[in-house]
């Protein structure tokens, strides 16, 4: 999907996963391109540009430790935890693990499509870190993001984890997607996505509001 060969990964966290003694074999890969010129770097980016957003399928790669957490998922539990995967949530419409099994969205296509449509001059996936870190990877000197938290729907999912948690609004910012899986920034108003903010005046920083 993604139109690449998979030849690496990173050194995740993942707590709950590594026992004592266990290890993580990662490795990485070098591009070569053939023109700086074509590459988005983020060095483009000015106040008044438009942020969208597009939506995530659910809780994608991260944030699983937590959500073991407030479910009361234990690795060294099985049948507990297989009872606690099998519960049906209405507002989910699925049972827990079948929400938790829903694949991450690829979004190499859809960025194609864009590029061949608009002028894109910052993309970012939102993955650890949230929406709190991962854009500001992207930004130039000078410039900041402000989002309104009000303008797309936030899937059931991170509402029910944030419920029975009672995880705190900047905490579920950090740790989840919160239904938006890959943010792009552009002059142009691009109809595929959803506009959830602007470029302001800032110091690399993503701002908040309604």
């Amino acid at each position: 999907m993604a139109e690449i060969a998979l030849l690496g990964g990173e050194m995740a966290e993942m707590p709950g996963m590594y026992q004592e003694n266990d290890y993580d074999l990662a490795g990485f890969a070098i591009g070569l391109a053939n023109s700086k010129k074509n590459l988005i770097l983020g060095d483009k980016i000015k106040p008044g540009m438009k942020v969208y957003g597009f939506p995530s399928s659910g809780i994608h790669s991260n944030g699983y430790s937590l959500a073991r957490k407030i479910f009361g998922i234990d690795l060294s539990k099985k049948e507990k935890s297989k009872k606690i995967l099998k519960k049906y949530y209405p507002e989910l419409n699925k049972t827990l693990g079948e929400e938790l099994l829903t694949p991450t969205i690829i979004y190499v296509k859809l960025i194609k499509k864009l590029l061949a449509r608009y002028r894109i001059f910052g993309m970012v996936h939102i993955t650890g870190g949230g929406l709190i870190e991962n854009p500001p990877r992207i930004l130039p000197k000078g410039c900041a993001i402000k989002i309104n938290k009000d303008s797309w729907k936030i899937p059931s999912i991170f509402k029910l984890m944030q419920k029975l948690g009672n995880v705190p609004e900047n905490d579920m910012l950090r740790t989840f997607n919160c239904g938006i899986g890959l943010v792009t920034i552009s002059p142009d108003e691009i109809k595929e996505g959803i506009l959830i903010g602007e470029v302001i005046k800032g110091n690399k920083e993503v701002l908040f509001s309604k």
